[in-house]
């Protein structure tokens, strides 16, 4: 058992392939044994009998997969079975059945089956049972080598024809003819979302051959497509429809939903929707009516600008036969994605695709061309068509500039894009300002600005987690997210090793590789089930680190993925690849030849980070995108670059990071995942909306001369920490319900040296620093915000005195009581001397000061002791009010006045206004 923990320490905490499975085979033969059934043991045909291994000798054995007799864990049941029948005796004795006779009752003759035709599978009807055949397997030592398979004969649609792949298909049916279907349609009815419809349902085959039931639905919303698409995703859909099946007595059967079926069906339905929603469709109408001129539509990452961008260009095409429409783009990427986008979206409006490509031109760095797209071998290709002299005779319909704050802050001569501008009068810039790598400043003044507040793409928890990195305050004003809260933010950060420099990296990159697989492994785990293929996005900071890291994670994927095929491909060549609903002219049995290469090959995104400007993938990993807190040029390039890669994420976000000292993600080391109900609101609250501002905003300019050592002395520092004295952190830790930081692989001594965070967004920790303030006391500086209590005893010129804890009954003023308690350590106090005269400096605002000698209470602020007359007098008022008029009783202050004179003797020559005579003598009221 210590070993198997080590291991399972070593192996990253993921337990060795096999334990649970032989735990359950062994339980279910033993019960086996007690009812004194037969046990059969199935071999490869003509092989009964070969390939054993003793129990003693499976760990030395170096092959068990040989293909002699049965399979590796087949290998291991047959082993286990030879040892308890030496122990036990005949009790445990089993019988060898060929699998060619044994396969022959289970798929006898007119039975109706799932095979495979070469192409796609089809329902048809065996002609024989199954029969032993060969066909040819070459290998360097014969080229002639032959193996034995089982054939079938098998009618479909009039077409008969042999496989080897045959599947049962009756499983479905029988569930449905115990429950009924009525009743299983009104079951998943009560499970799905409020918006969701049934149109219709049918039964079908998966690719990989199963037999299942497939249901249409409608649905209304986007919000109830986010809600379905998390339901499905998080298995909650399946656990409900499950038990709800059990709960009536039909549980002999699990459902599963096929997940990626599903999330092939919700990203065409996604990209070709047209109905907004209520805050984009405000937002629309407000765009229409301006865009007889250039508009600026702002958003934070998510909301759906490109969203009305298509809906815009798909409008000015259909109220136009002629022209053209133009959409400029920092990269080649976000261009594909953007046709590829248009092209589901007309195809809801009976476009033709090729037609509409010849409608719209494209311009990408570096802005010295037009590219029209063409279709080439199922591909989308961009063709350079209009050279930079002959800008003017291009007549545009619309013009549309995605990621303006890239394509106009990049440093690039933009005279082709005026050029071509100016003569197109309807111009949309989309931007985010979180996403601009530049100092936060305001973006298009002098264009009329539409602001988009609502998220529909990610997730609860990924908003609020890349609320922590918004470039100003006033972006988290009305930020809200349309769907549910989603997985936490899993972070995977890890100690530097040590003598690592920046010349020699191998060890560094091997390390973020570990991470990484770790990473997809939680992946794998969390979405069982659910293909890869397109939608896991890996984002490093650069081309030299892709250079370096993709050769690693190409091996490691091969050793610990060996069932699956991941290729590792950049964002422009997976877009490039026209998707089957696209490619035009596909055949029905082409489908279905597609559907099967995407379900053995899965193309997992690999690229830096300047070309996912843009885009979006359901599961992202941002890989080594911190750096050292330095110059402000260079810290906010940094920030933008992690909100746009959280941003990247539709719900599932990964960060994977080693420590940086004096960096962004440091505060990650001194967060705890708290797994309690999610809301929103507190999540969005956990963070300080102005705290990446101030650090920017705090930084250098840029010094040619420190940029040379800024980074190396940053990143040293977490190394030479460790040979420094142990300490404790003065960083408190807290909890969290956006980041689950449970991975993070930060040693004690790492985190006890960090004294102070460079960017520290906790809100929590503001407020111990405003709390200090009060119990330690003013020494000359004031904090950012005080209570309302301490300024107007401040104007009154009395001492501020300590935080009263909690629990500690508040003093009636004027009223006898034990004294507040006294901090261990005398506090500076705040006083303002009496003899000052009125109008000095030294003197508060309002002319009083704190009274001295015996009429004061030790630790007790001065007040004014009451009258002992119930006389009105004009020169005492309350608090807040104004003095009257030379002469005048007002009456509220007559009535303040006359509470206090019944309280008791008065021996106080100092009024309780403001005002003093002339001749600067005490006075006391007309009574007194």
């Amino acid at each position: 058992m210590e070993e198997a923990e080590q291991a399972w320490e070593r192996n990253g905490r993921i337990a060795a392939w096999g334990c649970r499975w032989f735990q359950v085979w062994k339980e279910k033969v033993e019960e086996a044994v007690r009812q004194e059934q037969t046990l059969k043991v199935v071999f490869f045909p003509g092989q009964v009998g070969q390939g054993k291994v003793a129990w003693k000798d499976l760990a030395t054995v170096p092959d068990l997969w040989d293909g002699i007799g049965c399979g590796g864990s087949q290998k291991c049941e047959v082993a286990y079975l030879d040892m308890m029948q030496e122990k036990c005796g005949q009790d445990w004795h089993y019988e060898g059945v060929d699998v060619v006779n044994f396969l022959k009752n289970e798929f006898a003759k007119g039975k109706v089956v799932n095979a495979f035709d070469g192409k796609q599978w089809c329902r048809g009807e065996l002609l024989a049972r199954p029969t032993l055949g060969s066909r040819s397997k070459p290998s360097p030592e014969d080229p002639n080598k032959k193996e034995q398979v089982l054939q079938c004969r098998v009618q479909s649609h009039g077409k008969v024809f042999t496989t080897e792949r045959v599947r049962h298909r009756d499983d479905i049916q029988k569930l449905l003819h115990s429950v009924g279907k009525d009743q299983f349609l009104e079951i998943m009815k009560q499970i799905l979302p409020d918006d969701v419809k049934i149109v219709r349902h049918e039964d079908s085959i998966l690719p990989n051959g199963t037999d299942c039931l497939q249901t249409e639905i409608q649905v209304e919303t986007v919000e109830a497509m986010q809600e379905l698409r998390n339901a499905i995703l998080n298995h909650n859909f399946e656990i409900s429809l499950n038990q709800e099946l059990l709960a009536r007595q039909h549980g002999t059967l699990q459902l599963c939903v096929n997940k990626t079926h599903f999330c092939q069906s919700y990203e065409q339905q996604l990209l070709s929707i047209s109905k907004l929603t209520r805050h984009q469709a405000e937002k629309y109408k407000e765009i229409k009516e301006k865009l007889s001129t250039a508009v600026h539509l702002s958003s934070v990452a998510g909301a759906g600008k490109t969203f009305l961008a298509v809906e815009l260009m798909i409008d000015a095409l259909k109220q136009n036969s002629s022209g053209q429409v133009l959409f400029v783009a920092p990269s080649a990427s976000l261009s594909l994605h953007f046709l590829r986008w248009l092209g589901r979206r007309a195809a809801r409006e009976k476009f033709d695709f090729e037609g509409l490509l010849d409608r719209v031109l494209v311009m990408i760095p570096p802005y010295k061309c037009l590219m029209k797209c063409c279709i080439k071998d199922k591909s989308i290709d961009l063709i350079p068509c209009l050279p930079a002299s002959d800008p003017a005779k291009q007549s545009l319909l619309l013009q549309i500039i995605d990621e303006a704050q890239d394509v106009f802050f990049d440093n690039v001569h933009h005279d082709f894009l005026h050029s071509i501008s100016s003569g197109c009068k309807r111009q949309l810039l989309l931007s985010s300002q979180c996403q601009c790598s530049s100092v936060p400043q305001e973006l298009f003044p002098d264009i009329p600005t539409i602001r988009l507040t609502e998220v529909i793409r990610s997730t609860q928890r990924i908003v609020a987690g890349a609320a922590v990195f918004h470039s100003a305050a006033r972006v988290k004003e009305n930020l809200k997210s349309v769907c549910p809260d989603g997985p936490p933010v899993k972070t995977f950060i890890f100690n530097r090793p040590a003598g690592i420099d920046s010349v020699d990296r191998h060890v560094l990159y091997d390390v973020y590789v570990q991470k990484t697989v770790a990473g997809i492994w939680h992946a794998v785990r969390s979405y069982a089930g659910l293909s890869l293929h397109n939608r896991l996005g890996l984002l490093v900071p650069n081309d030299e680190f892709l250079q370096q890291f993709k050769q690693l994670l190409d091996l490691a994927l091969k050793e610990h993925f060996p069932m699956r095929d991941f290729e590792l491909v950049t964002y422009e060549e997976s877009l490039s690849i026209l998707p089957p609903d696209l490619q035009a002219g596909l055949a029905v049995d082409d489908k279905g030849g597609q559907s099967e290469m995407n379900e053995m090959s899965e193309m997992i995104i690999l690229d830096h980070m300047e070309n996912c400007k843009g885009l979006e993938n359901l599961i992202v990993m941002c890989i080594g995108l911190d750096e050292p807190i330095g110059t402000q040029s260079e810290t906010a390039a940094t920030r933008a670059r992690l909100y746009r890669g959280i941003t990247r994420a539709q719900v599932q976000a990964i960060v994977i990071n080693e420590h940086i000292s004096g960096g962004w993600l440091e505060f990650l080391g001194f967060l705890k995942y708290e797994p309690a109900k999610f809301e929103e609101s507190k999540a969005l609250e956990e963070a300080k909306a102005e705290a990446a501002a101030q650090v920017i905003s705090a930084r250098p300019e840029r010094n040619p001369e420190k940029d040379a050592t800024l980074t190396d002395t940053s990143r040293s520092h977490a190394s030479e920490s460790k040979n420094q004295e142990k300490k404790t952190s003065a960083v408190n830790a807290t909890t969290t319900l956006v980041w689950d930081t449970d991975d993070n692989d930060l040693n004690t001594d790492t985190t006890a040296a960090i004294q102070k965070l460079m960017f520290d967004p906790r809100f929590c920790c503001w407020c111990l620093m405003v709390l200090n303030c009060f119990v330690h006391g003013l020494t000359g500086t004031t904090p950012a915000r005080r209570s309302r209590t301490s300024r107007s005893r401040r104007s009154r010129g009395c001492e501020i005195r300590p935080h009263r804890p909690r629990g500690a009954k508040r003093q009636p003023p004027g009223r006898p009581g034990p004294p507040a308690p006294r901090p261990r350590q005398p506090r500076p106090t705040l006083r303002w001397p009496v003899s000052a005269a009125p109008g000095s400096p030294e003197r508060p605002p309002g002319g009083r000061g704190v009274p001295r000698g015996e009429g004061r209470r030790r630790g007790r602020p001065w007040r004014p002791r009451p009258c002992h007359s119930a006389a009105l007098c004009s020169n005492l008022r309350p608090r807040g009010v104004r003095p009257a008029a030379a002469g005048s009783k007002g009456l509220r202050g007559q009535q303040g006045h006359q509470r206090r004179h019944a309280l008791g003797p008065c021996e106080t020559k100092r009024p309780h206004g403001s005002g003093e005579p002339a001749d600067g003598k005490s006075m006391k009221c007309k009574v007194c």
